[in-house]
Formats: structure tokens, sequence, C-alpha cells
């Protein structure tokens, strides 16, 4: 079981680069805005 453990992190480290890069080449392309909130933050903020 280490060996899968160990195969799997670097897959998790490339795909959280590659999902930030996507997202912003959304946001250069205009299809996403970052300075909006989303919907789901003003839920988080009212679950404090």
């Amino acid at each position: 079981m280490l060996v899968a453990v160990v195969a799997l992190m670097p897959v998790a480290s490339v795909s959280k680069a590659f999902t930030a890069l996507a997202v912003m080449r959304l946001v250069e392309a205009g299809r996403v805005v970052l300075d909006v909130p989303s919907p789901t933050a003003s839920h988080l903020v009212a679950a404090r």
C-alpha cells in the first residue's frame, strides 16, 4: 500500500498546478472574475 500512496502524491501536486493554470487562463479570457464573491462564500460567512 505504501507504494500506491507515494505514487499518488506527485499526481496530486501536478493537478493543483494544472487547475490553477486553467483558472488563470479563464481569467485572462474574461470568462472568470476573481473579484466577485461566489455564492458559496456567503454561505461560509453565515455559518460562522
